[in-house]
C-alpha cells in the first residue's frame, strides 16, 4: 500500500459466546404464515415467522426453489439479501400450533424472473451471531514489531501499550 490506512473503532463489543444460543428439541423456529404475490416478472412472499428465543432484528435467509425434486433442501437456492427485506417484530400475544409467542417477525422476499411463477417454495434460516474459531488466544507478550511502547492518559484513565498492544487500564491519578 502506498498510503497508510487509519481505521477507527468504536462502541463495538467482541465476544467468544453466540449471542442467542438455541436448545435442541426447547427452542422452535417456524414460519407460521406465508402469503405469496405473483406476476410474470417475480414471486413475492411476505412471510410471517415465530421464535422462541429474541433473535433481534437477524434478517434469515431465504432459500427458494420453483418446484420440488426428490424431497431434498440441498437443490434450494438461497435469495440474495437484497432481495430481503429487514425483519420487522410484531410483539403482542401470537399462537401458532398452539403455542403462544411473544409476537411474530415479518419479512418479503421477492425472487426476480422467476423460472416459473405456477408454484414456488421457500424456507428460511437464521444465522446467528456464532463465533469463528475456536476461542483460542494468540500470546503476543512483547507486541507487535514497530509498535509504540508506553502510557497515555485518555480521559479519566491510563492506558499502557507495550509494542502496539494494549496491556492494562487504570484510574488516572
Amino acid at each position: 500500500m502506498a498510503n497508510n490506512g487509519v481505521i477507527y473503532r468504536s462502541g463495538l463489543s467482541d465476544s467468544f459466546a453466540p449471542l442467542v444460543t438455541f436448545n435442541e428439541g426447547v427452542d422452535k423456529f417456524a414460519i407460521s404464515e406465508v402469503e405469496f404475490q405473483n406476476t410474470s416478472s417475480s414471486v413475492s412472499a411476505n412471510i410471517k415467522y415465530v421464535c422462541t428465543k429474541n433473535i433481534g432484528m437477524n434478517k434469515p435467509t431465504v432459500m427458494h426453489r420453483a418446484q420440488l425434486s426428490g424431497g431434498q433442501r440441498t437443490d434450494f437456492l438461497e435469495l440474495p439479501a437484497s432481495n430481503v427485506s429487514q425483519p420487522v417484530f410484531h410483539s403482542g400475544s401470537y399462537t401458532f400450533m398452539d403455542e403462544t409467542f411473544s409476537g411474530y417477525y415479518e419479512i418479503t422476499a421477492t425472487v426476480p424472473n422467476p423460472e416459473s411463477t405456477a408454484s414456488y417454495f421457500m424456507w428460511i434460516k437464521v444465522e446467528l451471531d456464532n463465533p469463528s474459531g475456536d476461542g483460542s488466544t494468540l500470546d503476543l507478550p512483547n507486541g507487535v514489531t514497530g509498535g509504540v511502547s508506553g502510557t497515555v492518559t485518555w480521559g479519566d484513565k491510563e492506558l499502557t501499550f507495550k509494542g502496539g498492544m494494549l496491556m492494562s487500564v487504570q484510574e488516572a491519578e
